[in-house]
């Protein structure tokens, strides 16, 4: 600090960059393409949140939903472009221009995505990743190795006991979720 007799004390002054709007456009983008991407598991969310819930019916859904994800992820060149042009009217309405995040040669938390354009980068950093995220999660919460699982539990269905063997095959079951069961020994006698 520099004193001059009885002045006041003078800052030197340090140029303020504005990083609102590159934040704005991260946050205004992410936002719509998460809105986008959880728009395909919304009919799954609801239909496992029901009361009167058809557990059959929803884990067939789940792969409708899957395959879902899959599609927009094959054509997302074509899909993000639409994306885009609904984040970018959405900043014009706030008055907020589409840029690039600040971009670095050594950075170890942020996105550091070779792209040419903004539109690019916004597909590179945000939309890729959380579609194959969301993928990712569909098949562990509904992958092929827990089909004899639910199957078996498929044979619980009242409607399936009712009208079928009175003895369901439910060892896949029983096996999976003994640890949770209090006695699962007596799980025969109850199903009578």
């Amino acid at each position: 600090m520099i004193r001059q007799h009885g002045a006041a004390p003078q800052t030197p002054r340090i140029k303020r960059v504005d990083l609102r709007t590159p934040f704005q456009v991260f946050l205004l983008t992410t936002l719509l393409t998460a809105m986008k991407c959880l728009s395909v598991l919304k009919p799954l969310s609801v239909k496992l949140q029901k009361r009167d819930l058809d557990f059959y019916k929803a884990y067939t859904n789940s792969n409708n939903v899957t395959d879902d994800l899959q599609d927009i992820r094959d054509n997302i060149k074509d899909i993000w472009t639409e994306w885009f042009d609904l984040a970018v009217t959405t900043m014009a309405n706030v008055d907020v221009v589409p840029s690039i995040l600040c971009q670095t040669n050594q950075q170890q938390h942020c996105d550091n995505v070779p792209a040419q354009t903004y539109t690019d980068y916004y597909k590179r950093a945000v939309a890729i990743p959380l579609l194959d995220y969301l993928q990712s999660e569909m098949e562990r919460y509904f992958n092929a190795t827990n089909d004899a699982v639910l199957c078996s539990l498929f044979n619980l269905l009242p409607e399936l006991i009712a009208i079928g063997n009175r003895n369901p095959d439910i060892e896949a079951a029983l096996e999976f979720y003994e640890n949770n069961l209090p006695s699962p020994h007596v799980v025969d006698v109850e199903l009578l």
